[in-house]
C-alpha cells in the first residue's frame, strides 16, 4: 500500500530535496557560500535552500506551493510522488 495525502514537509533534509528534484527532471544544482542553488534548466528561474541541517516548514512550503507549482507549473500530485518528508 502506497503513501496517502499530502507529506508533514517537517523534516526535510536538503539531499532529500535534491533526490526528488532530480526524479522530477531538468534541473542543475550548484553550492554557493551557505546556499544550494536549485535552477530549472528549461526557464532558469532559481532557488536558494540551506545546504546543511533540516528545511524548516515554511521554506518547503515556498519551494513546492511558489517555486515549483506557481512557477514551473508542476502538480502537486505529481511533486509528492518523489518528495516525501
Amino acid at each position: 500500500m502506497g503513501k496517502t495525502g499530502k507529506p508533514k514537509l517537517t523534516n526535510c533534509h536538503p539531499k532529500q530535496i535534491l533526490v526528488a528534484l532530480n526524479q522530477l527532471g531538468d534541473f542543475s544544482f550548484w553550492q554557493g557560500a551557505s546556499h544550494l542553488i536549485i535552477k530549472h534548466k528549461k526557464t532558469g528561474r532559481k532557488f536558494p535552500i540551506s545546504r546543511s541541517g533540516t528545511i524548516s516548514k515554511g521554506v518547503m512550503n515556498v519551494l513546492v506551493k511558489k517555486y515549483l507549482m506557481a512557477k514551473l507549473g508542476f502538480v502537486e500530485e505529481e511533486i509528492y510522488k518523489y518528495l516525501w518528508c
